[in-house]
């Protein structure tokens, strides 16, 4: 792992996933979840880091849909993270990268052809950032 610094509390150092994509490394793991927020993940790259909130639903025996519709400056709580809106998209592109890459099911990385042997099929946002 580089030298990253994780500054929200309640996150194991132990827990992260190093990704790297073409904006550089960022760092995700999941945080757990709760009745109102459902399943939570943490990410982190040199310049933010937050938490964001997921809703999974299967559409295939390879393939599922993922809703990211809230996201927090600290785990489980908090504000909407401060994100100038010039890095949302790269920031997008990362979260999505990770989902097509990475079997969140089994906590196994690649597959086929790079993909990810369960990988998602399409990543939406609606998490009030923007």
């Amino acid at each position: 792992m580089m030298n990253f610094e994780l500054r929200l509390e309640d996150i194991d150092p132990e827990w992260l996933i190093e990704t790297t994509y073409k904006y550089g490394p960022f760092y995700t793991c999941g945080i757990g979840g709760r009745q109102e927020l459902s399943s939570g993940r943490f990410y982190g790259d040199a310049k933010y880091q937050f938490c964001y909130y997921e809703q999974i639903r299967d559409t295939g025996p390879d393939e599922f849909m993922v809703h990211i519709y809230k996201a927090t400056s600290r785990r489980f709580f908090g504000d909407r993270p401060d994100i100038i809106s010039e890095d949302i998209d790269y920031i997008k592109e990362n979260i999505t990268f990770f989902y097509k890459t990475f079997d969140i099911f089994t906590l196994g990385e690649f597959g086929f052809g790079g993909r990810a042997k369960r990988c998602a099929k399409d990543v939406k946002f609606n998490w009030g950032i923007w």
